[in-house]
């Protein structure tokens, strides 16, 4: 008797496990989006705090904001890159300033 019951057990929750995890599959998927919509949304502000503040002067200019340098000229080649073709983004070319 506590066999059938065990293995009633367990063949009733593994429909239940199955949708669990579609469940954690859909909503990291949902994170996933909101991560990207947020970083193209900080990206946004960081270019509208830069025009006021006067960084770009002439011509196209895109900017990256961190305390690691490494990650500024990554930030800012992504943004020229969001913008325009890779080939014109390149990071050699990315010109650091300590505010």
């Amino acid at each position: 008797m506590k066999k059938i019951f065990f293995i009633t057990a367990l063949v009733l929750s593994a429909p239940s496990w199955a949708f669990s995890q579609d469940n954690h599959e859909t909503r990291i998927a949902s994170l996933e989006q909101q991560v990207r919509l947020l970083s193209k949304q900080i990206k946004y502000l960081e270019r509208q705090i830069a025009l006021q503040d006067g960084v770009n002067e002439s011509g196209e200019q895109y900017t990256g904001r961190s305390a690691n340098r490494g990650s500024t000229v990554t930030k800012a080649v992504d943004a020229c890159t969001d913008a325009q073709e890779d080939m014109f983004c390149r990071p050699d070319s990315v010109q650091c300033q300590k505010y």
